[in-house]
C-alpha cells in the first residue's frame, strides 16, 4: 500500500471512511471479537492505513496497540486522529519489531497486497506462542473455471484453500474461516453508485493487484470473495 494517498483513493475515502475496506469499523469490531485479548495485550496493526483499527484498539483502554503501514501519506492522516497509540512506518515483510514482540496481529484487507509468504514468516516471528492473527481480505472463489481465469484479471489472488496451506506453512493453525463476501459487495455496489466514474472510484480499492477492470464489470469482479479468519501461531 505504500503507493497511497488520499488522493488515489479519495472516493473510497468518501464511500467507506478511514477504515478503507469493506464492512468497515462493524466488520474490525467483529473480527477482533475472535481475539478475547487479555488486560495489557500487545496488539499490532499491519497495514494500519488511516489508523481506524489501531485507534479502537488504543481506544478500548486495556490494550496496547501499535500500528505499522508503508505510506507515510497515510500514518501522516492517522497521526493527526491518534496520539494515543505508537505508529511506524515500515514494509510488512520486513517488521522492526523484536521476536515474540506481540500478543495478537490484525491484518485488514493488506496482506494479498503484499509478498504473502514473507509477510506470513514475519508474523510468525514476531508473534508470541499461541499468539493470534486475525485477518480480513480478498481471496480467489475456487468456482471460477481455467479458461474463466485465463481472460480474467487479478488472478494472483489465492484461494481459500490456498490461503490455509501458505498459513500452516508458516506456523498457524486456523481456528475460524468466514465468508463476507456479502460486505465485498455492498461497498462495490456503493462505489459504483457514488458520483464520478466508476473506475475513479475502484481505483483506491484494487490497488496495485487491479482486481477490477476500470468499469468494475470485469471477471475479476465476479470471481472475487472477502473472508475473516482467525489463525494460532504454534510452536516450532
Amino acid at each position: 500500500m505504500n503507493s497511497w494517498t488520499l488522493e488515489t483513493c479519495s472516493r473510497l475515502v468518501e464511500v467507506a471512511g478511514d477504515t478503507l475496506r469493506p464492512g468497515g469499523l462493524e466488520l474490525s469490531e467483529h473480527l477482533l471479537g475472535f481475539g478475547n485479548f487479555q488486560a495489557n495485550s500487545r496488539i499490532l496493526d499491519a497495514g494500519c492505513g488511516m489508523g481506524s483499527t489501531t485507534r479502537y484498539l488504543s481506544r478500548s483502554g486495556s490494550l496496547e496497540a501499535v500500528g505499522v503501514d508503508s505510506s507515510e501519506a497515510m500514518l501522516t492522516t492517522a497521526r493527526r486522529h491518534s496520539r494515543e497509540a505508537t505508529l511506524v512506518c515500515a514494509a510488512l515483510e520486513e517488521l522492526p519489531f523484536g521476536e515474540a514482540s506481540f500478543d495478537g496481529i490484525v491484518c485488514e484487507c493488506v496482506l494479498s497486497q503484499t509478498i504473502v509468504a514473507t509477510v506470513l514468516a514475519e508474523f510468525q516471528r514476531v508473534l508470541c506462542v499461541d499468539g493470534l492473527l486475525l485477518v480480513s481480505d480478498l481471496y480467489r472463489r475456487s468456482a471460477i473455471t481455467e479458461s474463466e481465469l485465463e481472460t480474467a484479471t487479478g488472478n494472483r489472488l489465492a484461494t481459500k484453500g490456498q490461503t490455509e496451506k501458505m498459513l500452516q506453512d508458516a506456523g498457524f493453525t486456523i481456528e475460524h474461516w468466514e465468508d463476507r463476501t456479502r460486505d465485498l459487495r455492498q461497498l462495490a455496489i456503493r462505489l459504483i453508485m457514488a458520483p464520478g466514474p466508476a473506475g475513479e472510484n475502484l481505483f483506491g480499492w484494487r490497488g496495485p493487484g487491479n482486481v477490477c477492470n476500470e468499469n468494475g464489470t470485469d471477471m475479476g469482479c465476479r470471481y472475487l470473495g472477502y473472508y475473516l479468519l482467525a489463525a494460532r501461531r504454534v510452536a516450532r
